[in-house]
């Protein structure tokens, strides 16, 4: 009755928290915790690395020279807690992994823009 039961699946870690403090990381499996008022909550983040496209960048060159191009950028979480303070977490993790894929949309997109021009 007072127990909340949580599954972390194949290639994802879970991150518990208590009172909203880090607790532990999970890996793949089943678990069960007490939980009398309600007060954990699990993260799940993935662990392969995810493919973001970026398309149709237009760049000036430095002797005027206009350039487009489209480039990708493979990335993957390191470090789950650290990814998970930087981000509210009042929200789905579906949610919070879109906004950090749209920062570093943006962070790529700039330093490209800047060692090509």
């Amino acid at each position: 009755m007072f127990r909340k039961k949580y599954q972390v699946k194949p290639n994802t870690v879970g991150y518990l928290y208590r009172d909203n403090v880090f607790v532990a990381t999970l890996s793949p499996g089943i678990y069960k915790f007490w939980d009398f008022r309600n007060r954990t909550e699990l993260f799940i983040l993935p662990e392969p690395s995810r493919l973001l496209s970026i398309v149709n960048q237009e760049v000036l060159t430095k002797d005027n020279i206009a350039l487009r191009f489209s480039f990708y950028v493979v990335y993957r979480i390191v470090d789950g807690v650290l990814f998970l303070k930087k981000f509210t977490l009042d929200r789905p993790i579906n949610a919070i992994i879109s906004e950090a894929e749209q920062r570093l949309l943006h962070g790529a997109q700039i330093h490209v823009r800047k060692k090509i021009s």
